[in-house]
């Protein structure tokens, strides 16, 4: 089973959380609105169930804690 790096707990699971972060522009032409999404800024964390510490950000690390392969230091 794998252990969580920073407080050494048996984790079968991680907390997963994304975030969006959406830069674009808004503009009101008359009565007419218009918007342009210029780029979108993903975030993603993985966590001890646990003690809630950061163990990956990425998904292929995430899985590589589960499976007892990694540290888990993100």
């Amino acid at each position: 089973m794998a252990k969580c790096a920073s407080c050494k707990a048996e984790i079968d699971h991680l907390i997963f959380e994304e975030v969006r972060t959406y830069h674009g522009s808004v503009e009101l032409s008359g009565s007419k609105l218009t918007s342009d999404i210029d780029h979108v800024d993903v975030e993603a964390h993985y966590s001890c169930p646990e003690c809630d510490d950061e163990l990956a950000v990425e998904e292929s690390v995430a899985v590589s804690i589960l499976k007892g392969e990694h540290n888990g230091q993100a």
